[in-house]
């Protein structure tokens, strides 16, 4: 999640701007003080708390910038900056080194330095009445290699393509950790896939959070330090 804090039109407000990946969602988010100083939350546009129309959800981030200018002021980079958060590049897989080989025989091993013997490991794949071999031995590769089921799962098919059917059958064959890093780069980038590892999920893909968990992130939001108003650009605040 990205989160900006904007420098408001009105003294003690704070106005936010950003975007959360787990919902895949920007979002906008305005407090101001009542008479006693506490600050509340006045309006939530995005991030699970949108309008019935966006179902909570707005992928537009020019939405978002619109609202918030009737209560900041609004950095001319700031739109290439949301864009920026929601389309970065997929980035390399971390694997120890690893060397999957295969054999004319459909035997499939695996030797890992940190954890297998100096022979390896033997890799078990199992016949499908749904899948091809190719679509199995894909998965099976791609399930060990990204230590994610659900991640393995959404690249499946197109690994298969992309990797599996030019191996040869007739012969032994090769793939190792910058083979498949590559492969999952490549794809990921091809669909617009962004992991988010915190969440082991892709970017709006997680689970839907209902308003109330929302709010209660509000309510922690709250608590902390209000950041600088006297900067021309947005600040970065962790989250």
């Amino acid at each position: 999640m990205s989160r900006y804090s904007l420098n408001s039109i009105n003294e003690g407000s704070r106005v936010d701007v950003g975007y959360d990946a787990l919902l895949d969602s920007y979002f906008l988010q305005v407090r101001v003080p009542d008479d006693r100083g506490e600050v509340h939350l006045k309006r939530w546009l995005g991030n699970g708390m949108g309008s019935l129309g966006s179902d909570g959800v707005v992928s537009i981030p020019e939405i978002i910038l619109v609202e918030a200018a009737k209560y900041a002021a609004i950095p001319s980079d700031l739109l290439d900056t949301l864009l920026a958060d929601r389309n970065r590049e997929p980035e390399p897989v971390e694997s120890d080194p690893v060397i999957y080989a295969g054999m004319p025989n459909q035997e499939v091993r695996r030797h890992r330095p940190s954890v297998d013997p100096s022979e390896g490991v033997m890799i078990t794949i199992r016949p499908s009445r749904v899948f091809t071999r190719d679509r199995q031995l894909a998965m099976v590769l791609l399930r060990d290699f990204l230590g994610d089921e659900h991640r393995a799962r959404r690249l499946a098919r197109e690994f298969a393509a992309l990797v599996v059917r030019k191996l040869s059958n007739s012969r032994p064959w090769l793939l190792t950790e910058r083979d498949l890093q590559e492969a999952v780069c490549t794809i990921e980038t091809r669909f617009g896939l962004n992991w988010i590892a915190e969440a082991m999920c892709y970017a709006g893909e997680g689970p839907r959070v209902r308003p109330e968990a929302q709010l209660r992130r509000a309510g922690r939001a709250k608590k902390r330090p209000a950041a600088s108003t006297n900067s021309k650009h947005p600040m970065p605040a962790s989250v």
